[in-house]
C-alpha cells in the first residue's frame, strides 16, 4: 500500500516528404561538340516518402475522470453493523511513487442500491458521503458516528483533486486542485474501514477506530469513467477486499 510511503509519454513519430528540386545540364551535346546547356529542373516527388504508419495507435492514454465503488455486497442483512456494506473512508490514486490527489472535496455522489436497500444505515449522511472525498484521518475515533460512508449495497463516485498542499503525505493532500485524470499504469488505494483501522491510533488517533467498531473487511469493486455518471467507455479495474491497492490496466 501507498500509505507507507512518505513521497505517458506520448510519442510523436514525424511524418516526413521529400520532394527532390535538382538541376543540372541535360548532357545532350549538337554537331559542334559543344553543349547545348538546355536544363530542366526535376520536380518528380519522391514516392513514399510519407510515412503511412507513423502514428503509433497505442502511444496514447485514454485518461478517466471519475472514479466509482460498488458495494459487492457480503453482509447477512442490513441490521449487521451501523453501517452496512463497505465503510469508503478516502480513495489516493498514485503514478509509481507520486501521490496524483485524492477524492476532491464536494464531488462525491453516493446512490443508495437497488437490489439491496439498507433503510437503516447510519453512515450514509450527507455529512458521510462528503467524508468519502478529501484527506485520510477524518474518522472521528471516539464516537464512530461520522467520517466515512458505508454503501449499504450502493456505490459511491467521485474525482480525484490534485494535492495544493501535502505532497505525497497522504493525511495532509486536500485533493483540493485541478481533477487528475486517471490513466492504465495508475494505482489506487481504497482505505475501507477494516481491521486495519483498530489499535492503530498511535501518534495520529484522528487517522484510526477504536472499540465500538466491528470494522468488518468489506468487498466492493472499482470502476473508472471517462465522464461523471456516465457509463459508456468505463474501465472495470477490478474487486478488493477491505483497505487495499488496485492497479489500472
Amino acid at each position: 500500500m501507498k500509505k507507507y510511503l512518505a513521497f505517458l509519454s506520448i510519442s510523436a513519430l514525424l511524418l516526413t516528404s521529400a520532394c527532390s528540386a535538382t538541376v543540372g545540364d541535360d548532357g545532350a551535346v549538337d554537331g559542334t561538340g559543344t553543349d547545348d546547356a538546355t536544363v530542366g529542373a526535376d520536380t518528380t516527388t519522391d514516392a513514399g516518402s510519407t510515412d503511412a504508419g507513423s502514428t503509433d495507435a497505442g502511444s496514447v492514454t485514454a485518461g478517466y475522470k471519475s472514479v466509482v465503488i460498488w458495494d459487492k455486497y457480503t453482509e447477512p442483512d442490513c441490521k449487521a453493523t451501523t453501517g452496512p456494506g463497505p465503510d469508503i473512508d478516502m480513495v489516493a490514486v498514485w503514478r509509481g511513487n507520486d501521490l496524483l490527489g485524492v477524492g476532491k472535496p464536494g464531488t462525491c455522489t453516493y446512490k443508495a442500491g437497488t437490489t439491496v436497500a439498507c433503510p437503516d444505515n447510519q453512515h450514509a449522511a450527507a455529512t458521510d458521503v462528503a467524508a468519502a472525498c478529501g484527506p485520510f484521518g477524518d474518522l472521528d475515533f471516539k464516537s464512530v458516528s461520522f467520517g466515512y460512508l458505508s454503501l449499504g449495497g450502493g456505490s459511491v463516485e467521485m474525482a480525484i483533486g490534485a494535492c495544493t498542499k501535502g505532497g505525497t503525505d497522504i493525511e495532509a493532500c486536500d485533493g483540493a486542485g485541478d481533477v487528475v485524470e486517471i490513466k492504465v499504469g495508475d494505482s489506487i488505494d481504497v482505505y475501507e474501514v477494516d481491521q486495519w483501522y483498530l489499535g492503530k491510533a498511535g501518534g495520529n488517533t484522528k487517522a484510526y477506530i477504536t472499540g465500538a467498531c466491528k470494522c468488518i473487511p468489506e468487498t466492493y469493486e472499482v470502476e473508472l469513467r471517462v465522464t461523471a455518471g456516465v457509463d459508456t467507455g468505463s474501465l472495470a479495474v477490478g474487486q478488493k477486499t477491505g483497505t487495499g491497492t488496485l492497479d489500472v490496466k
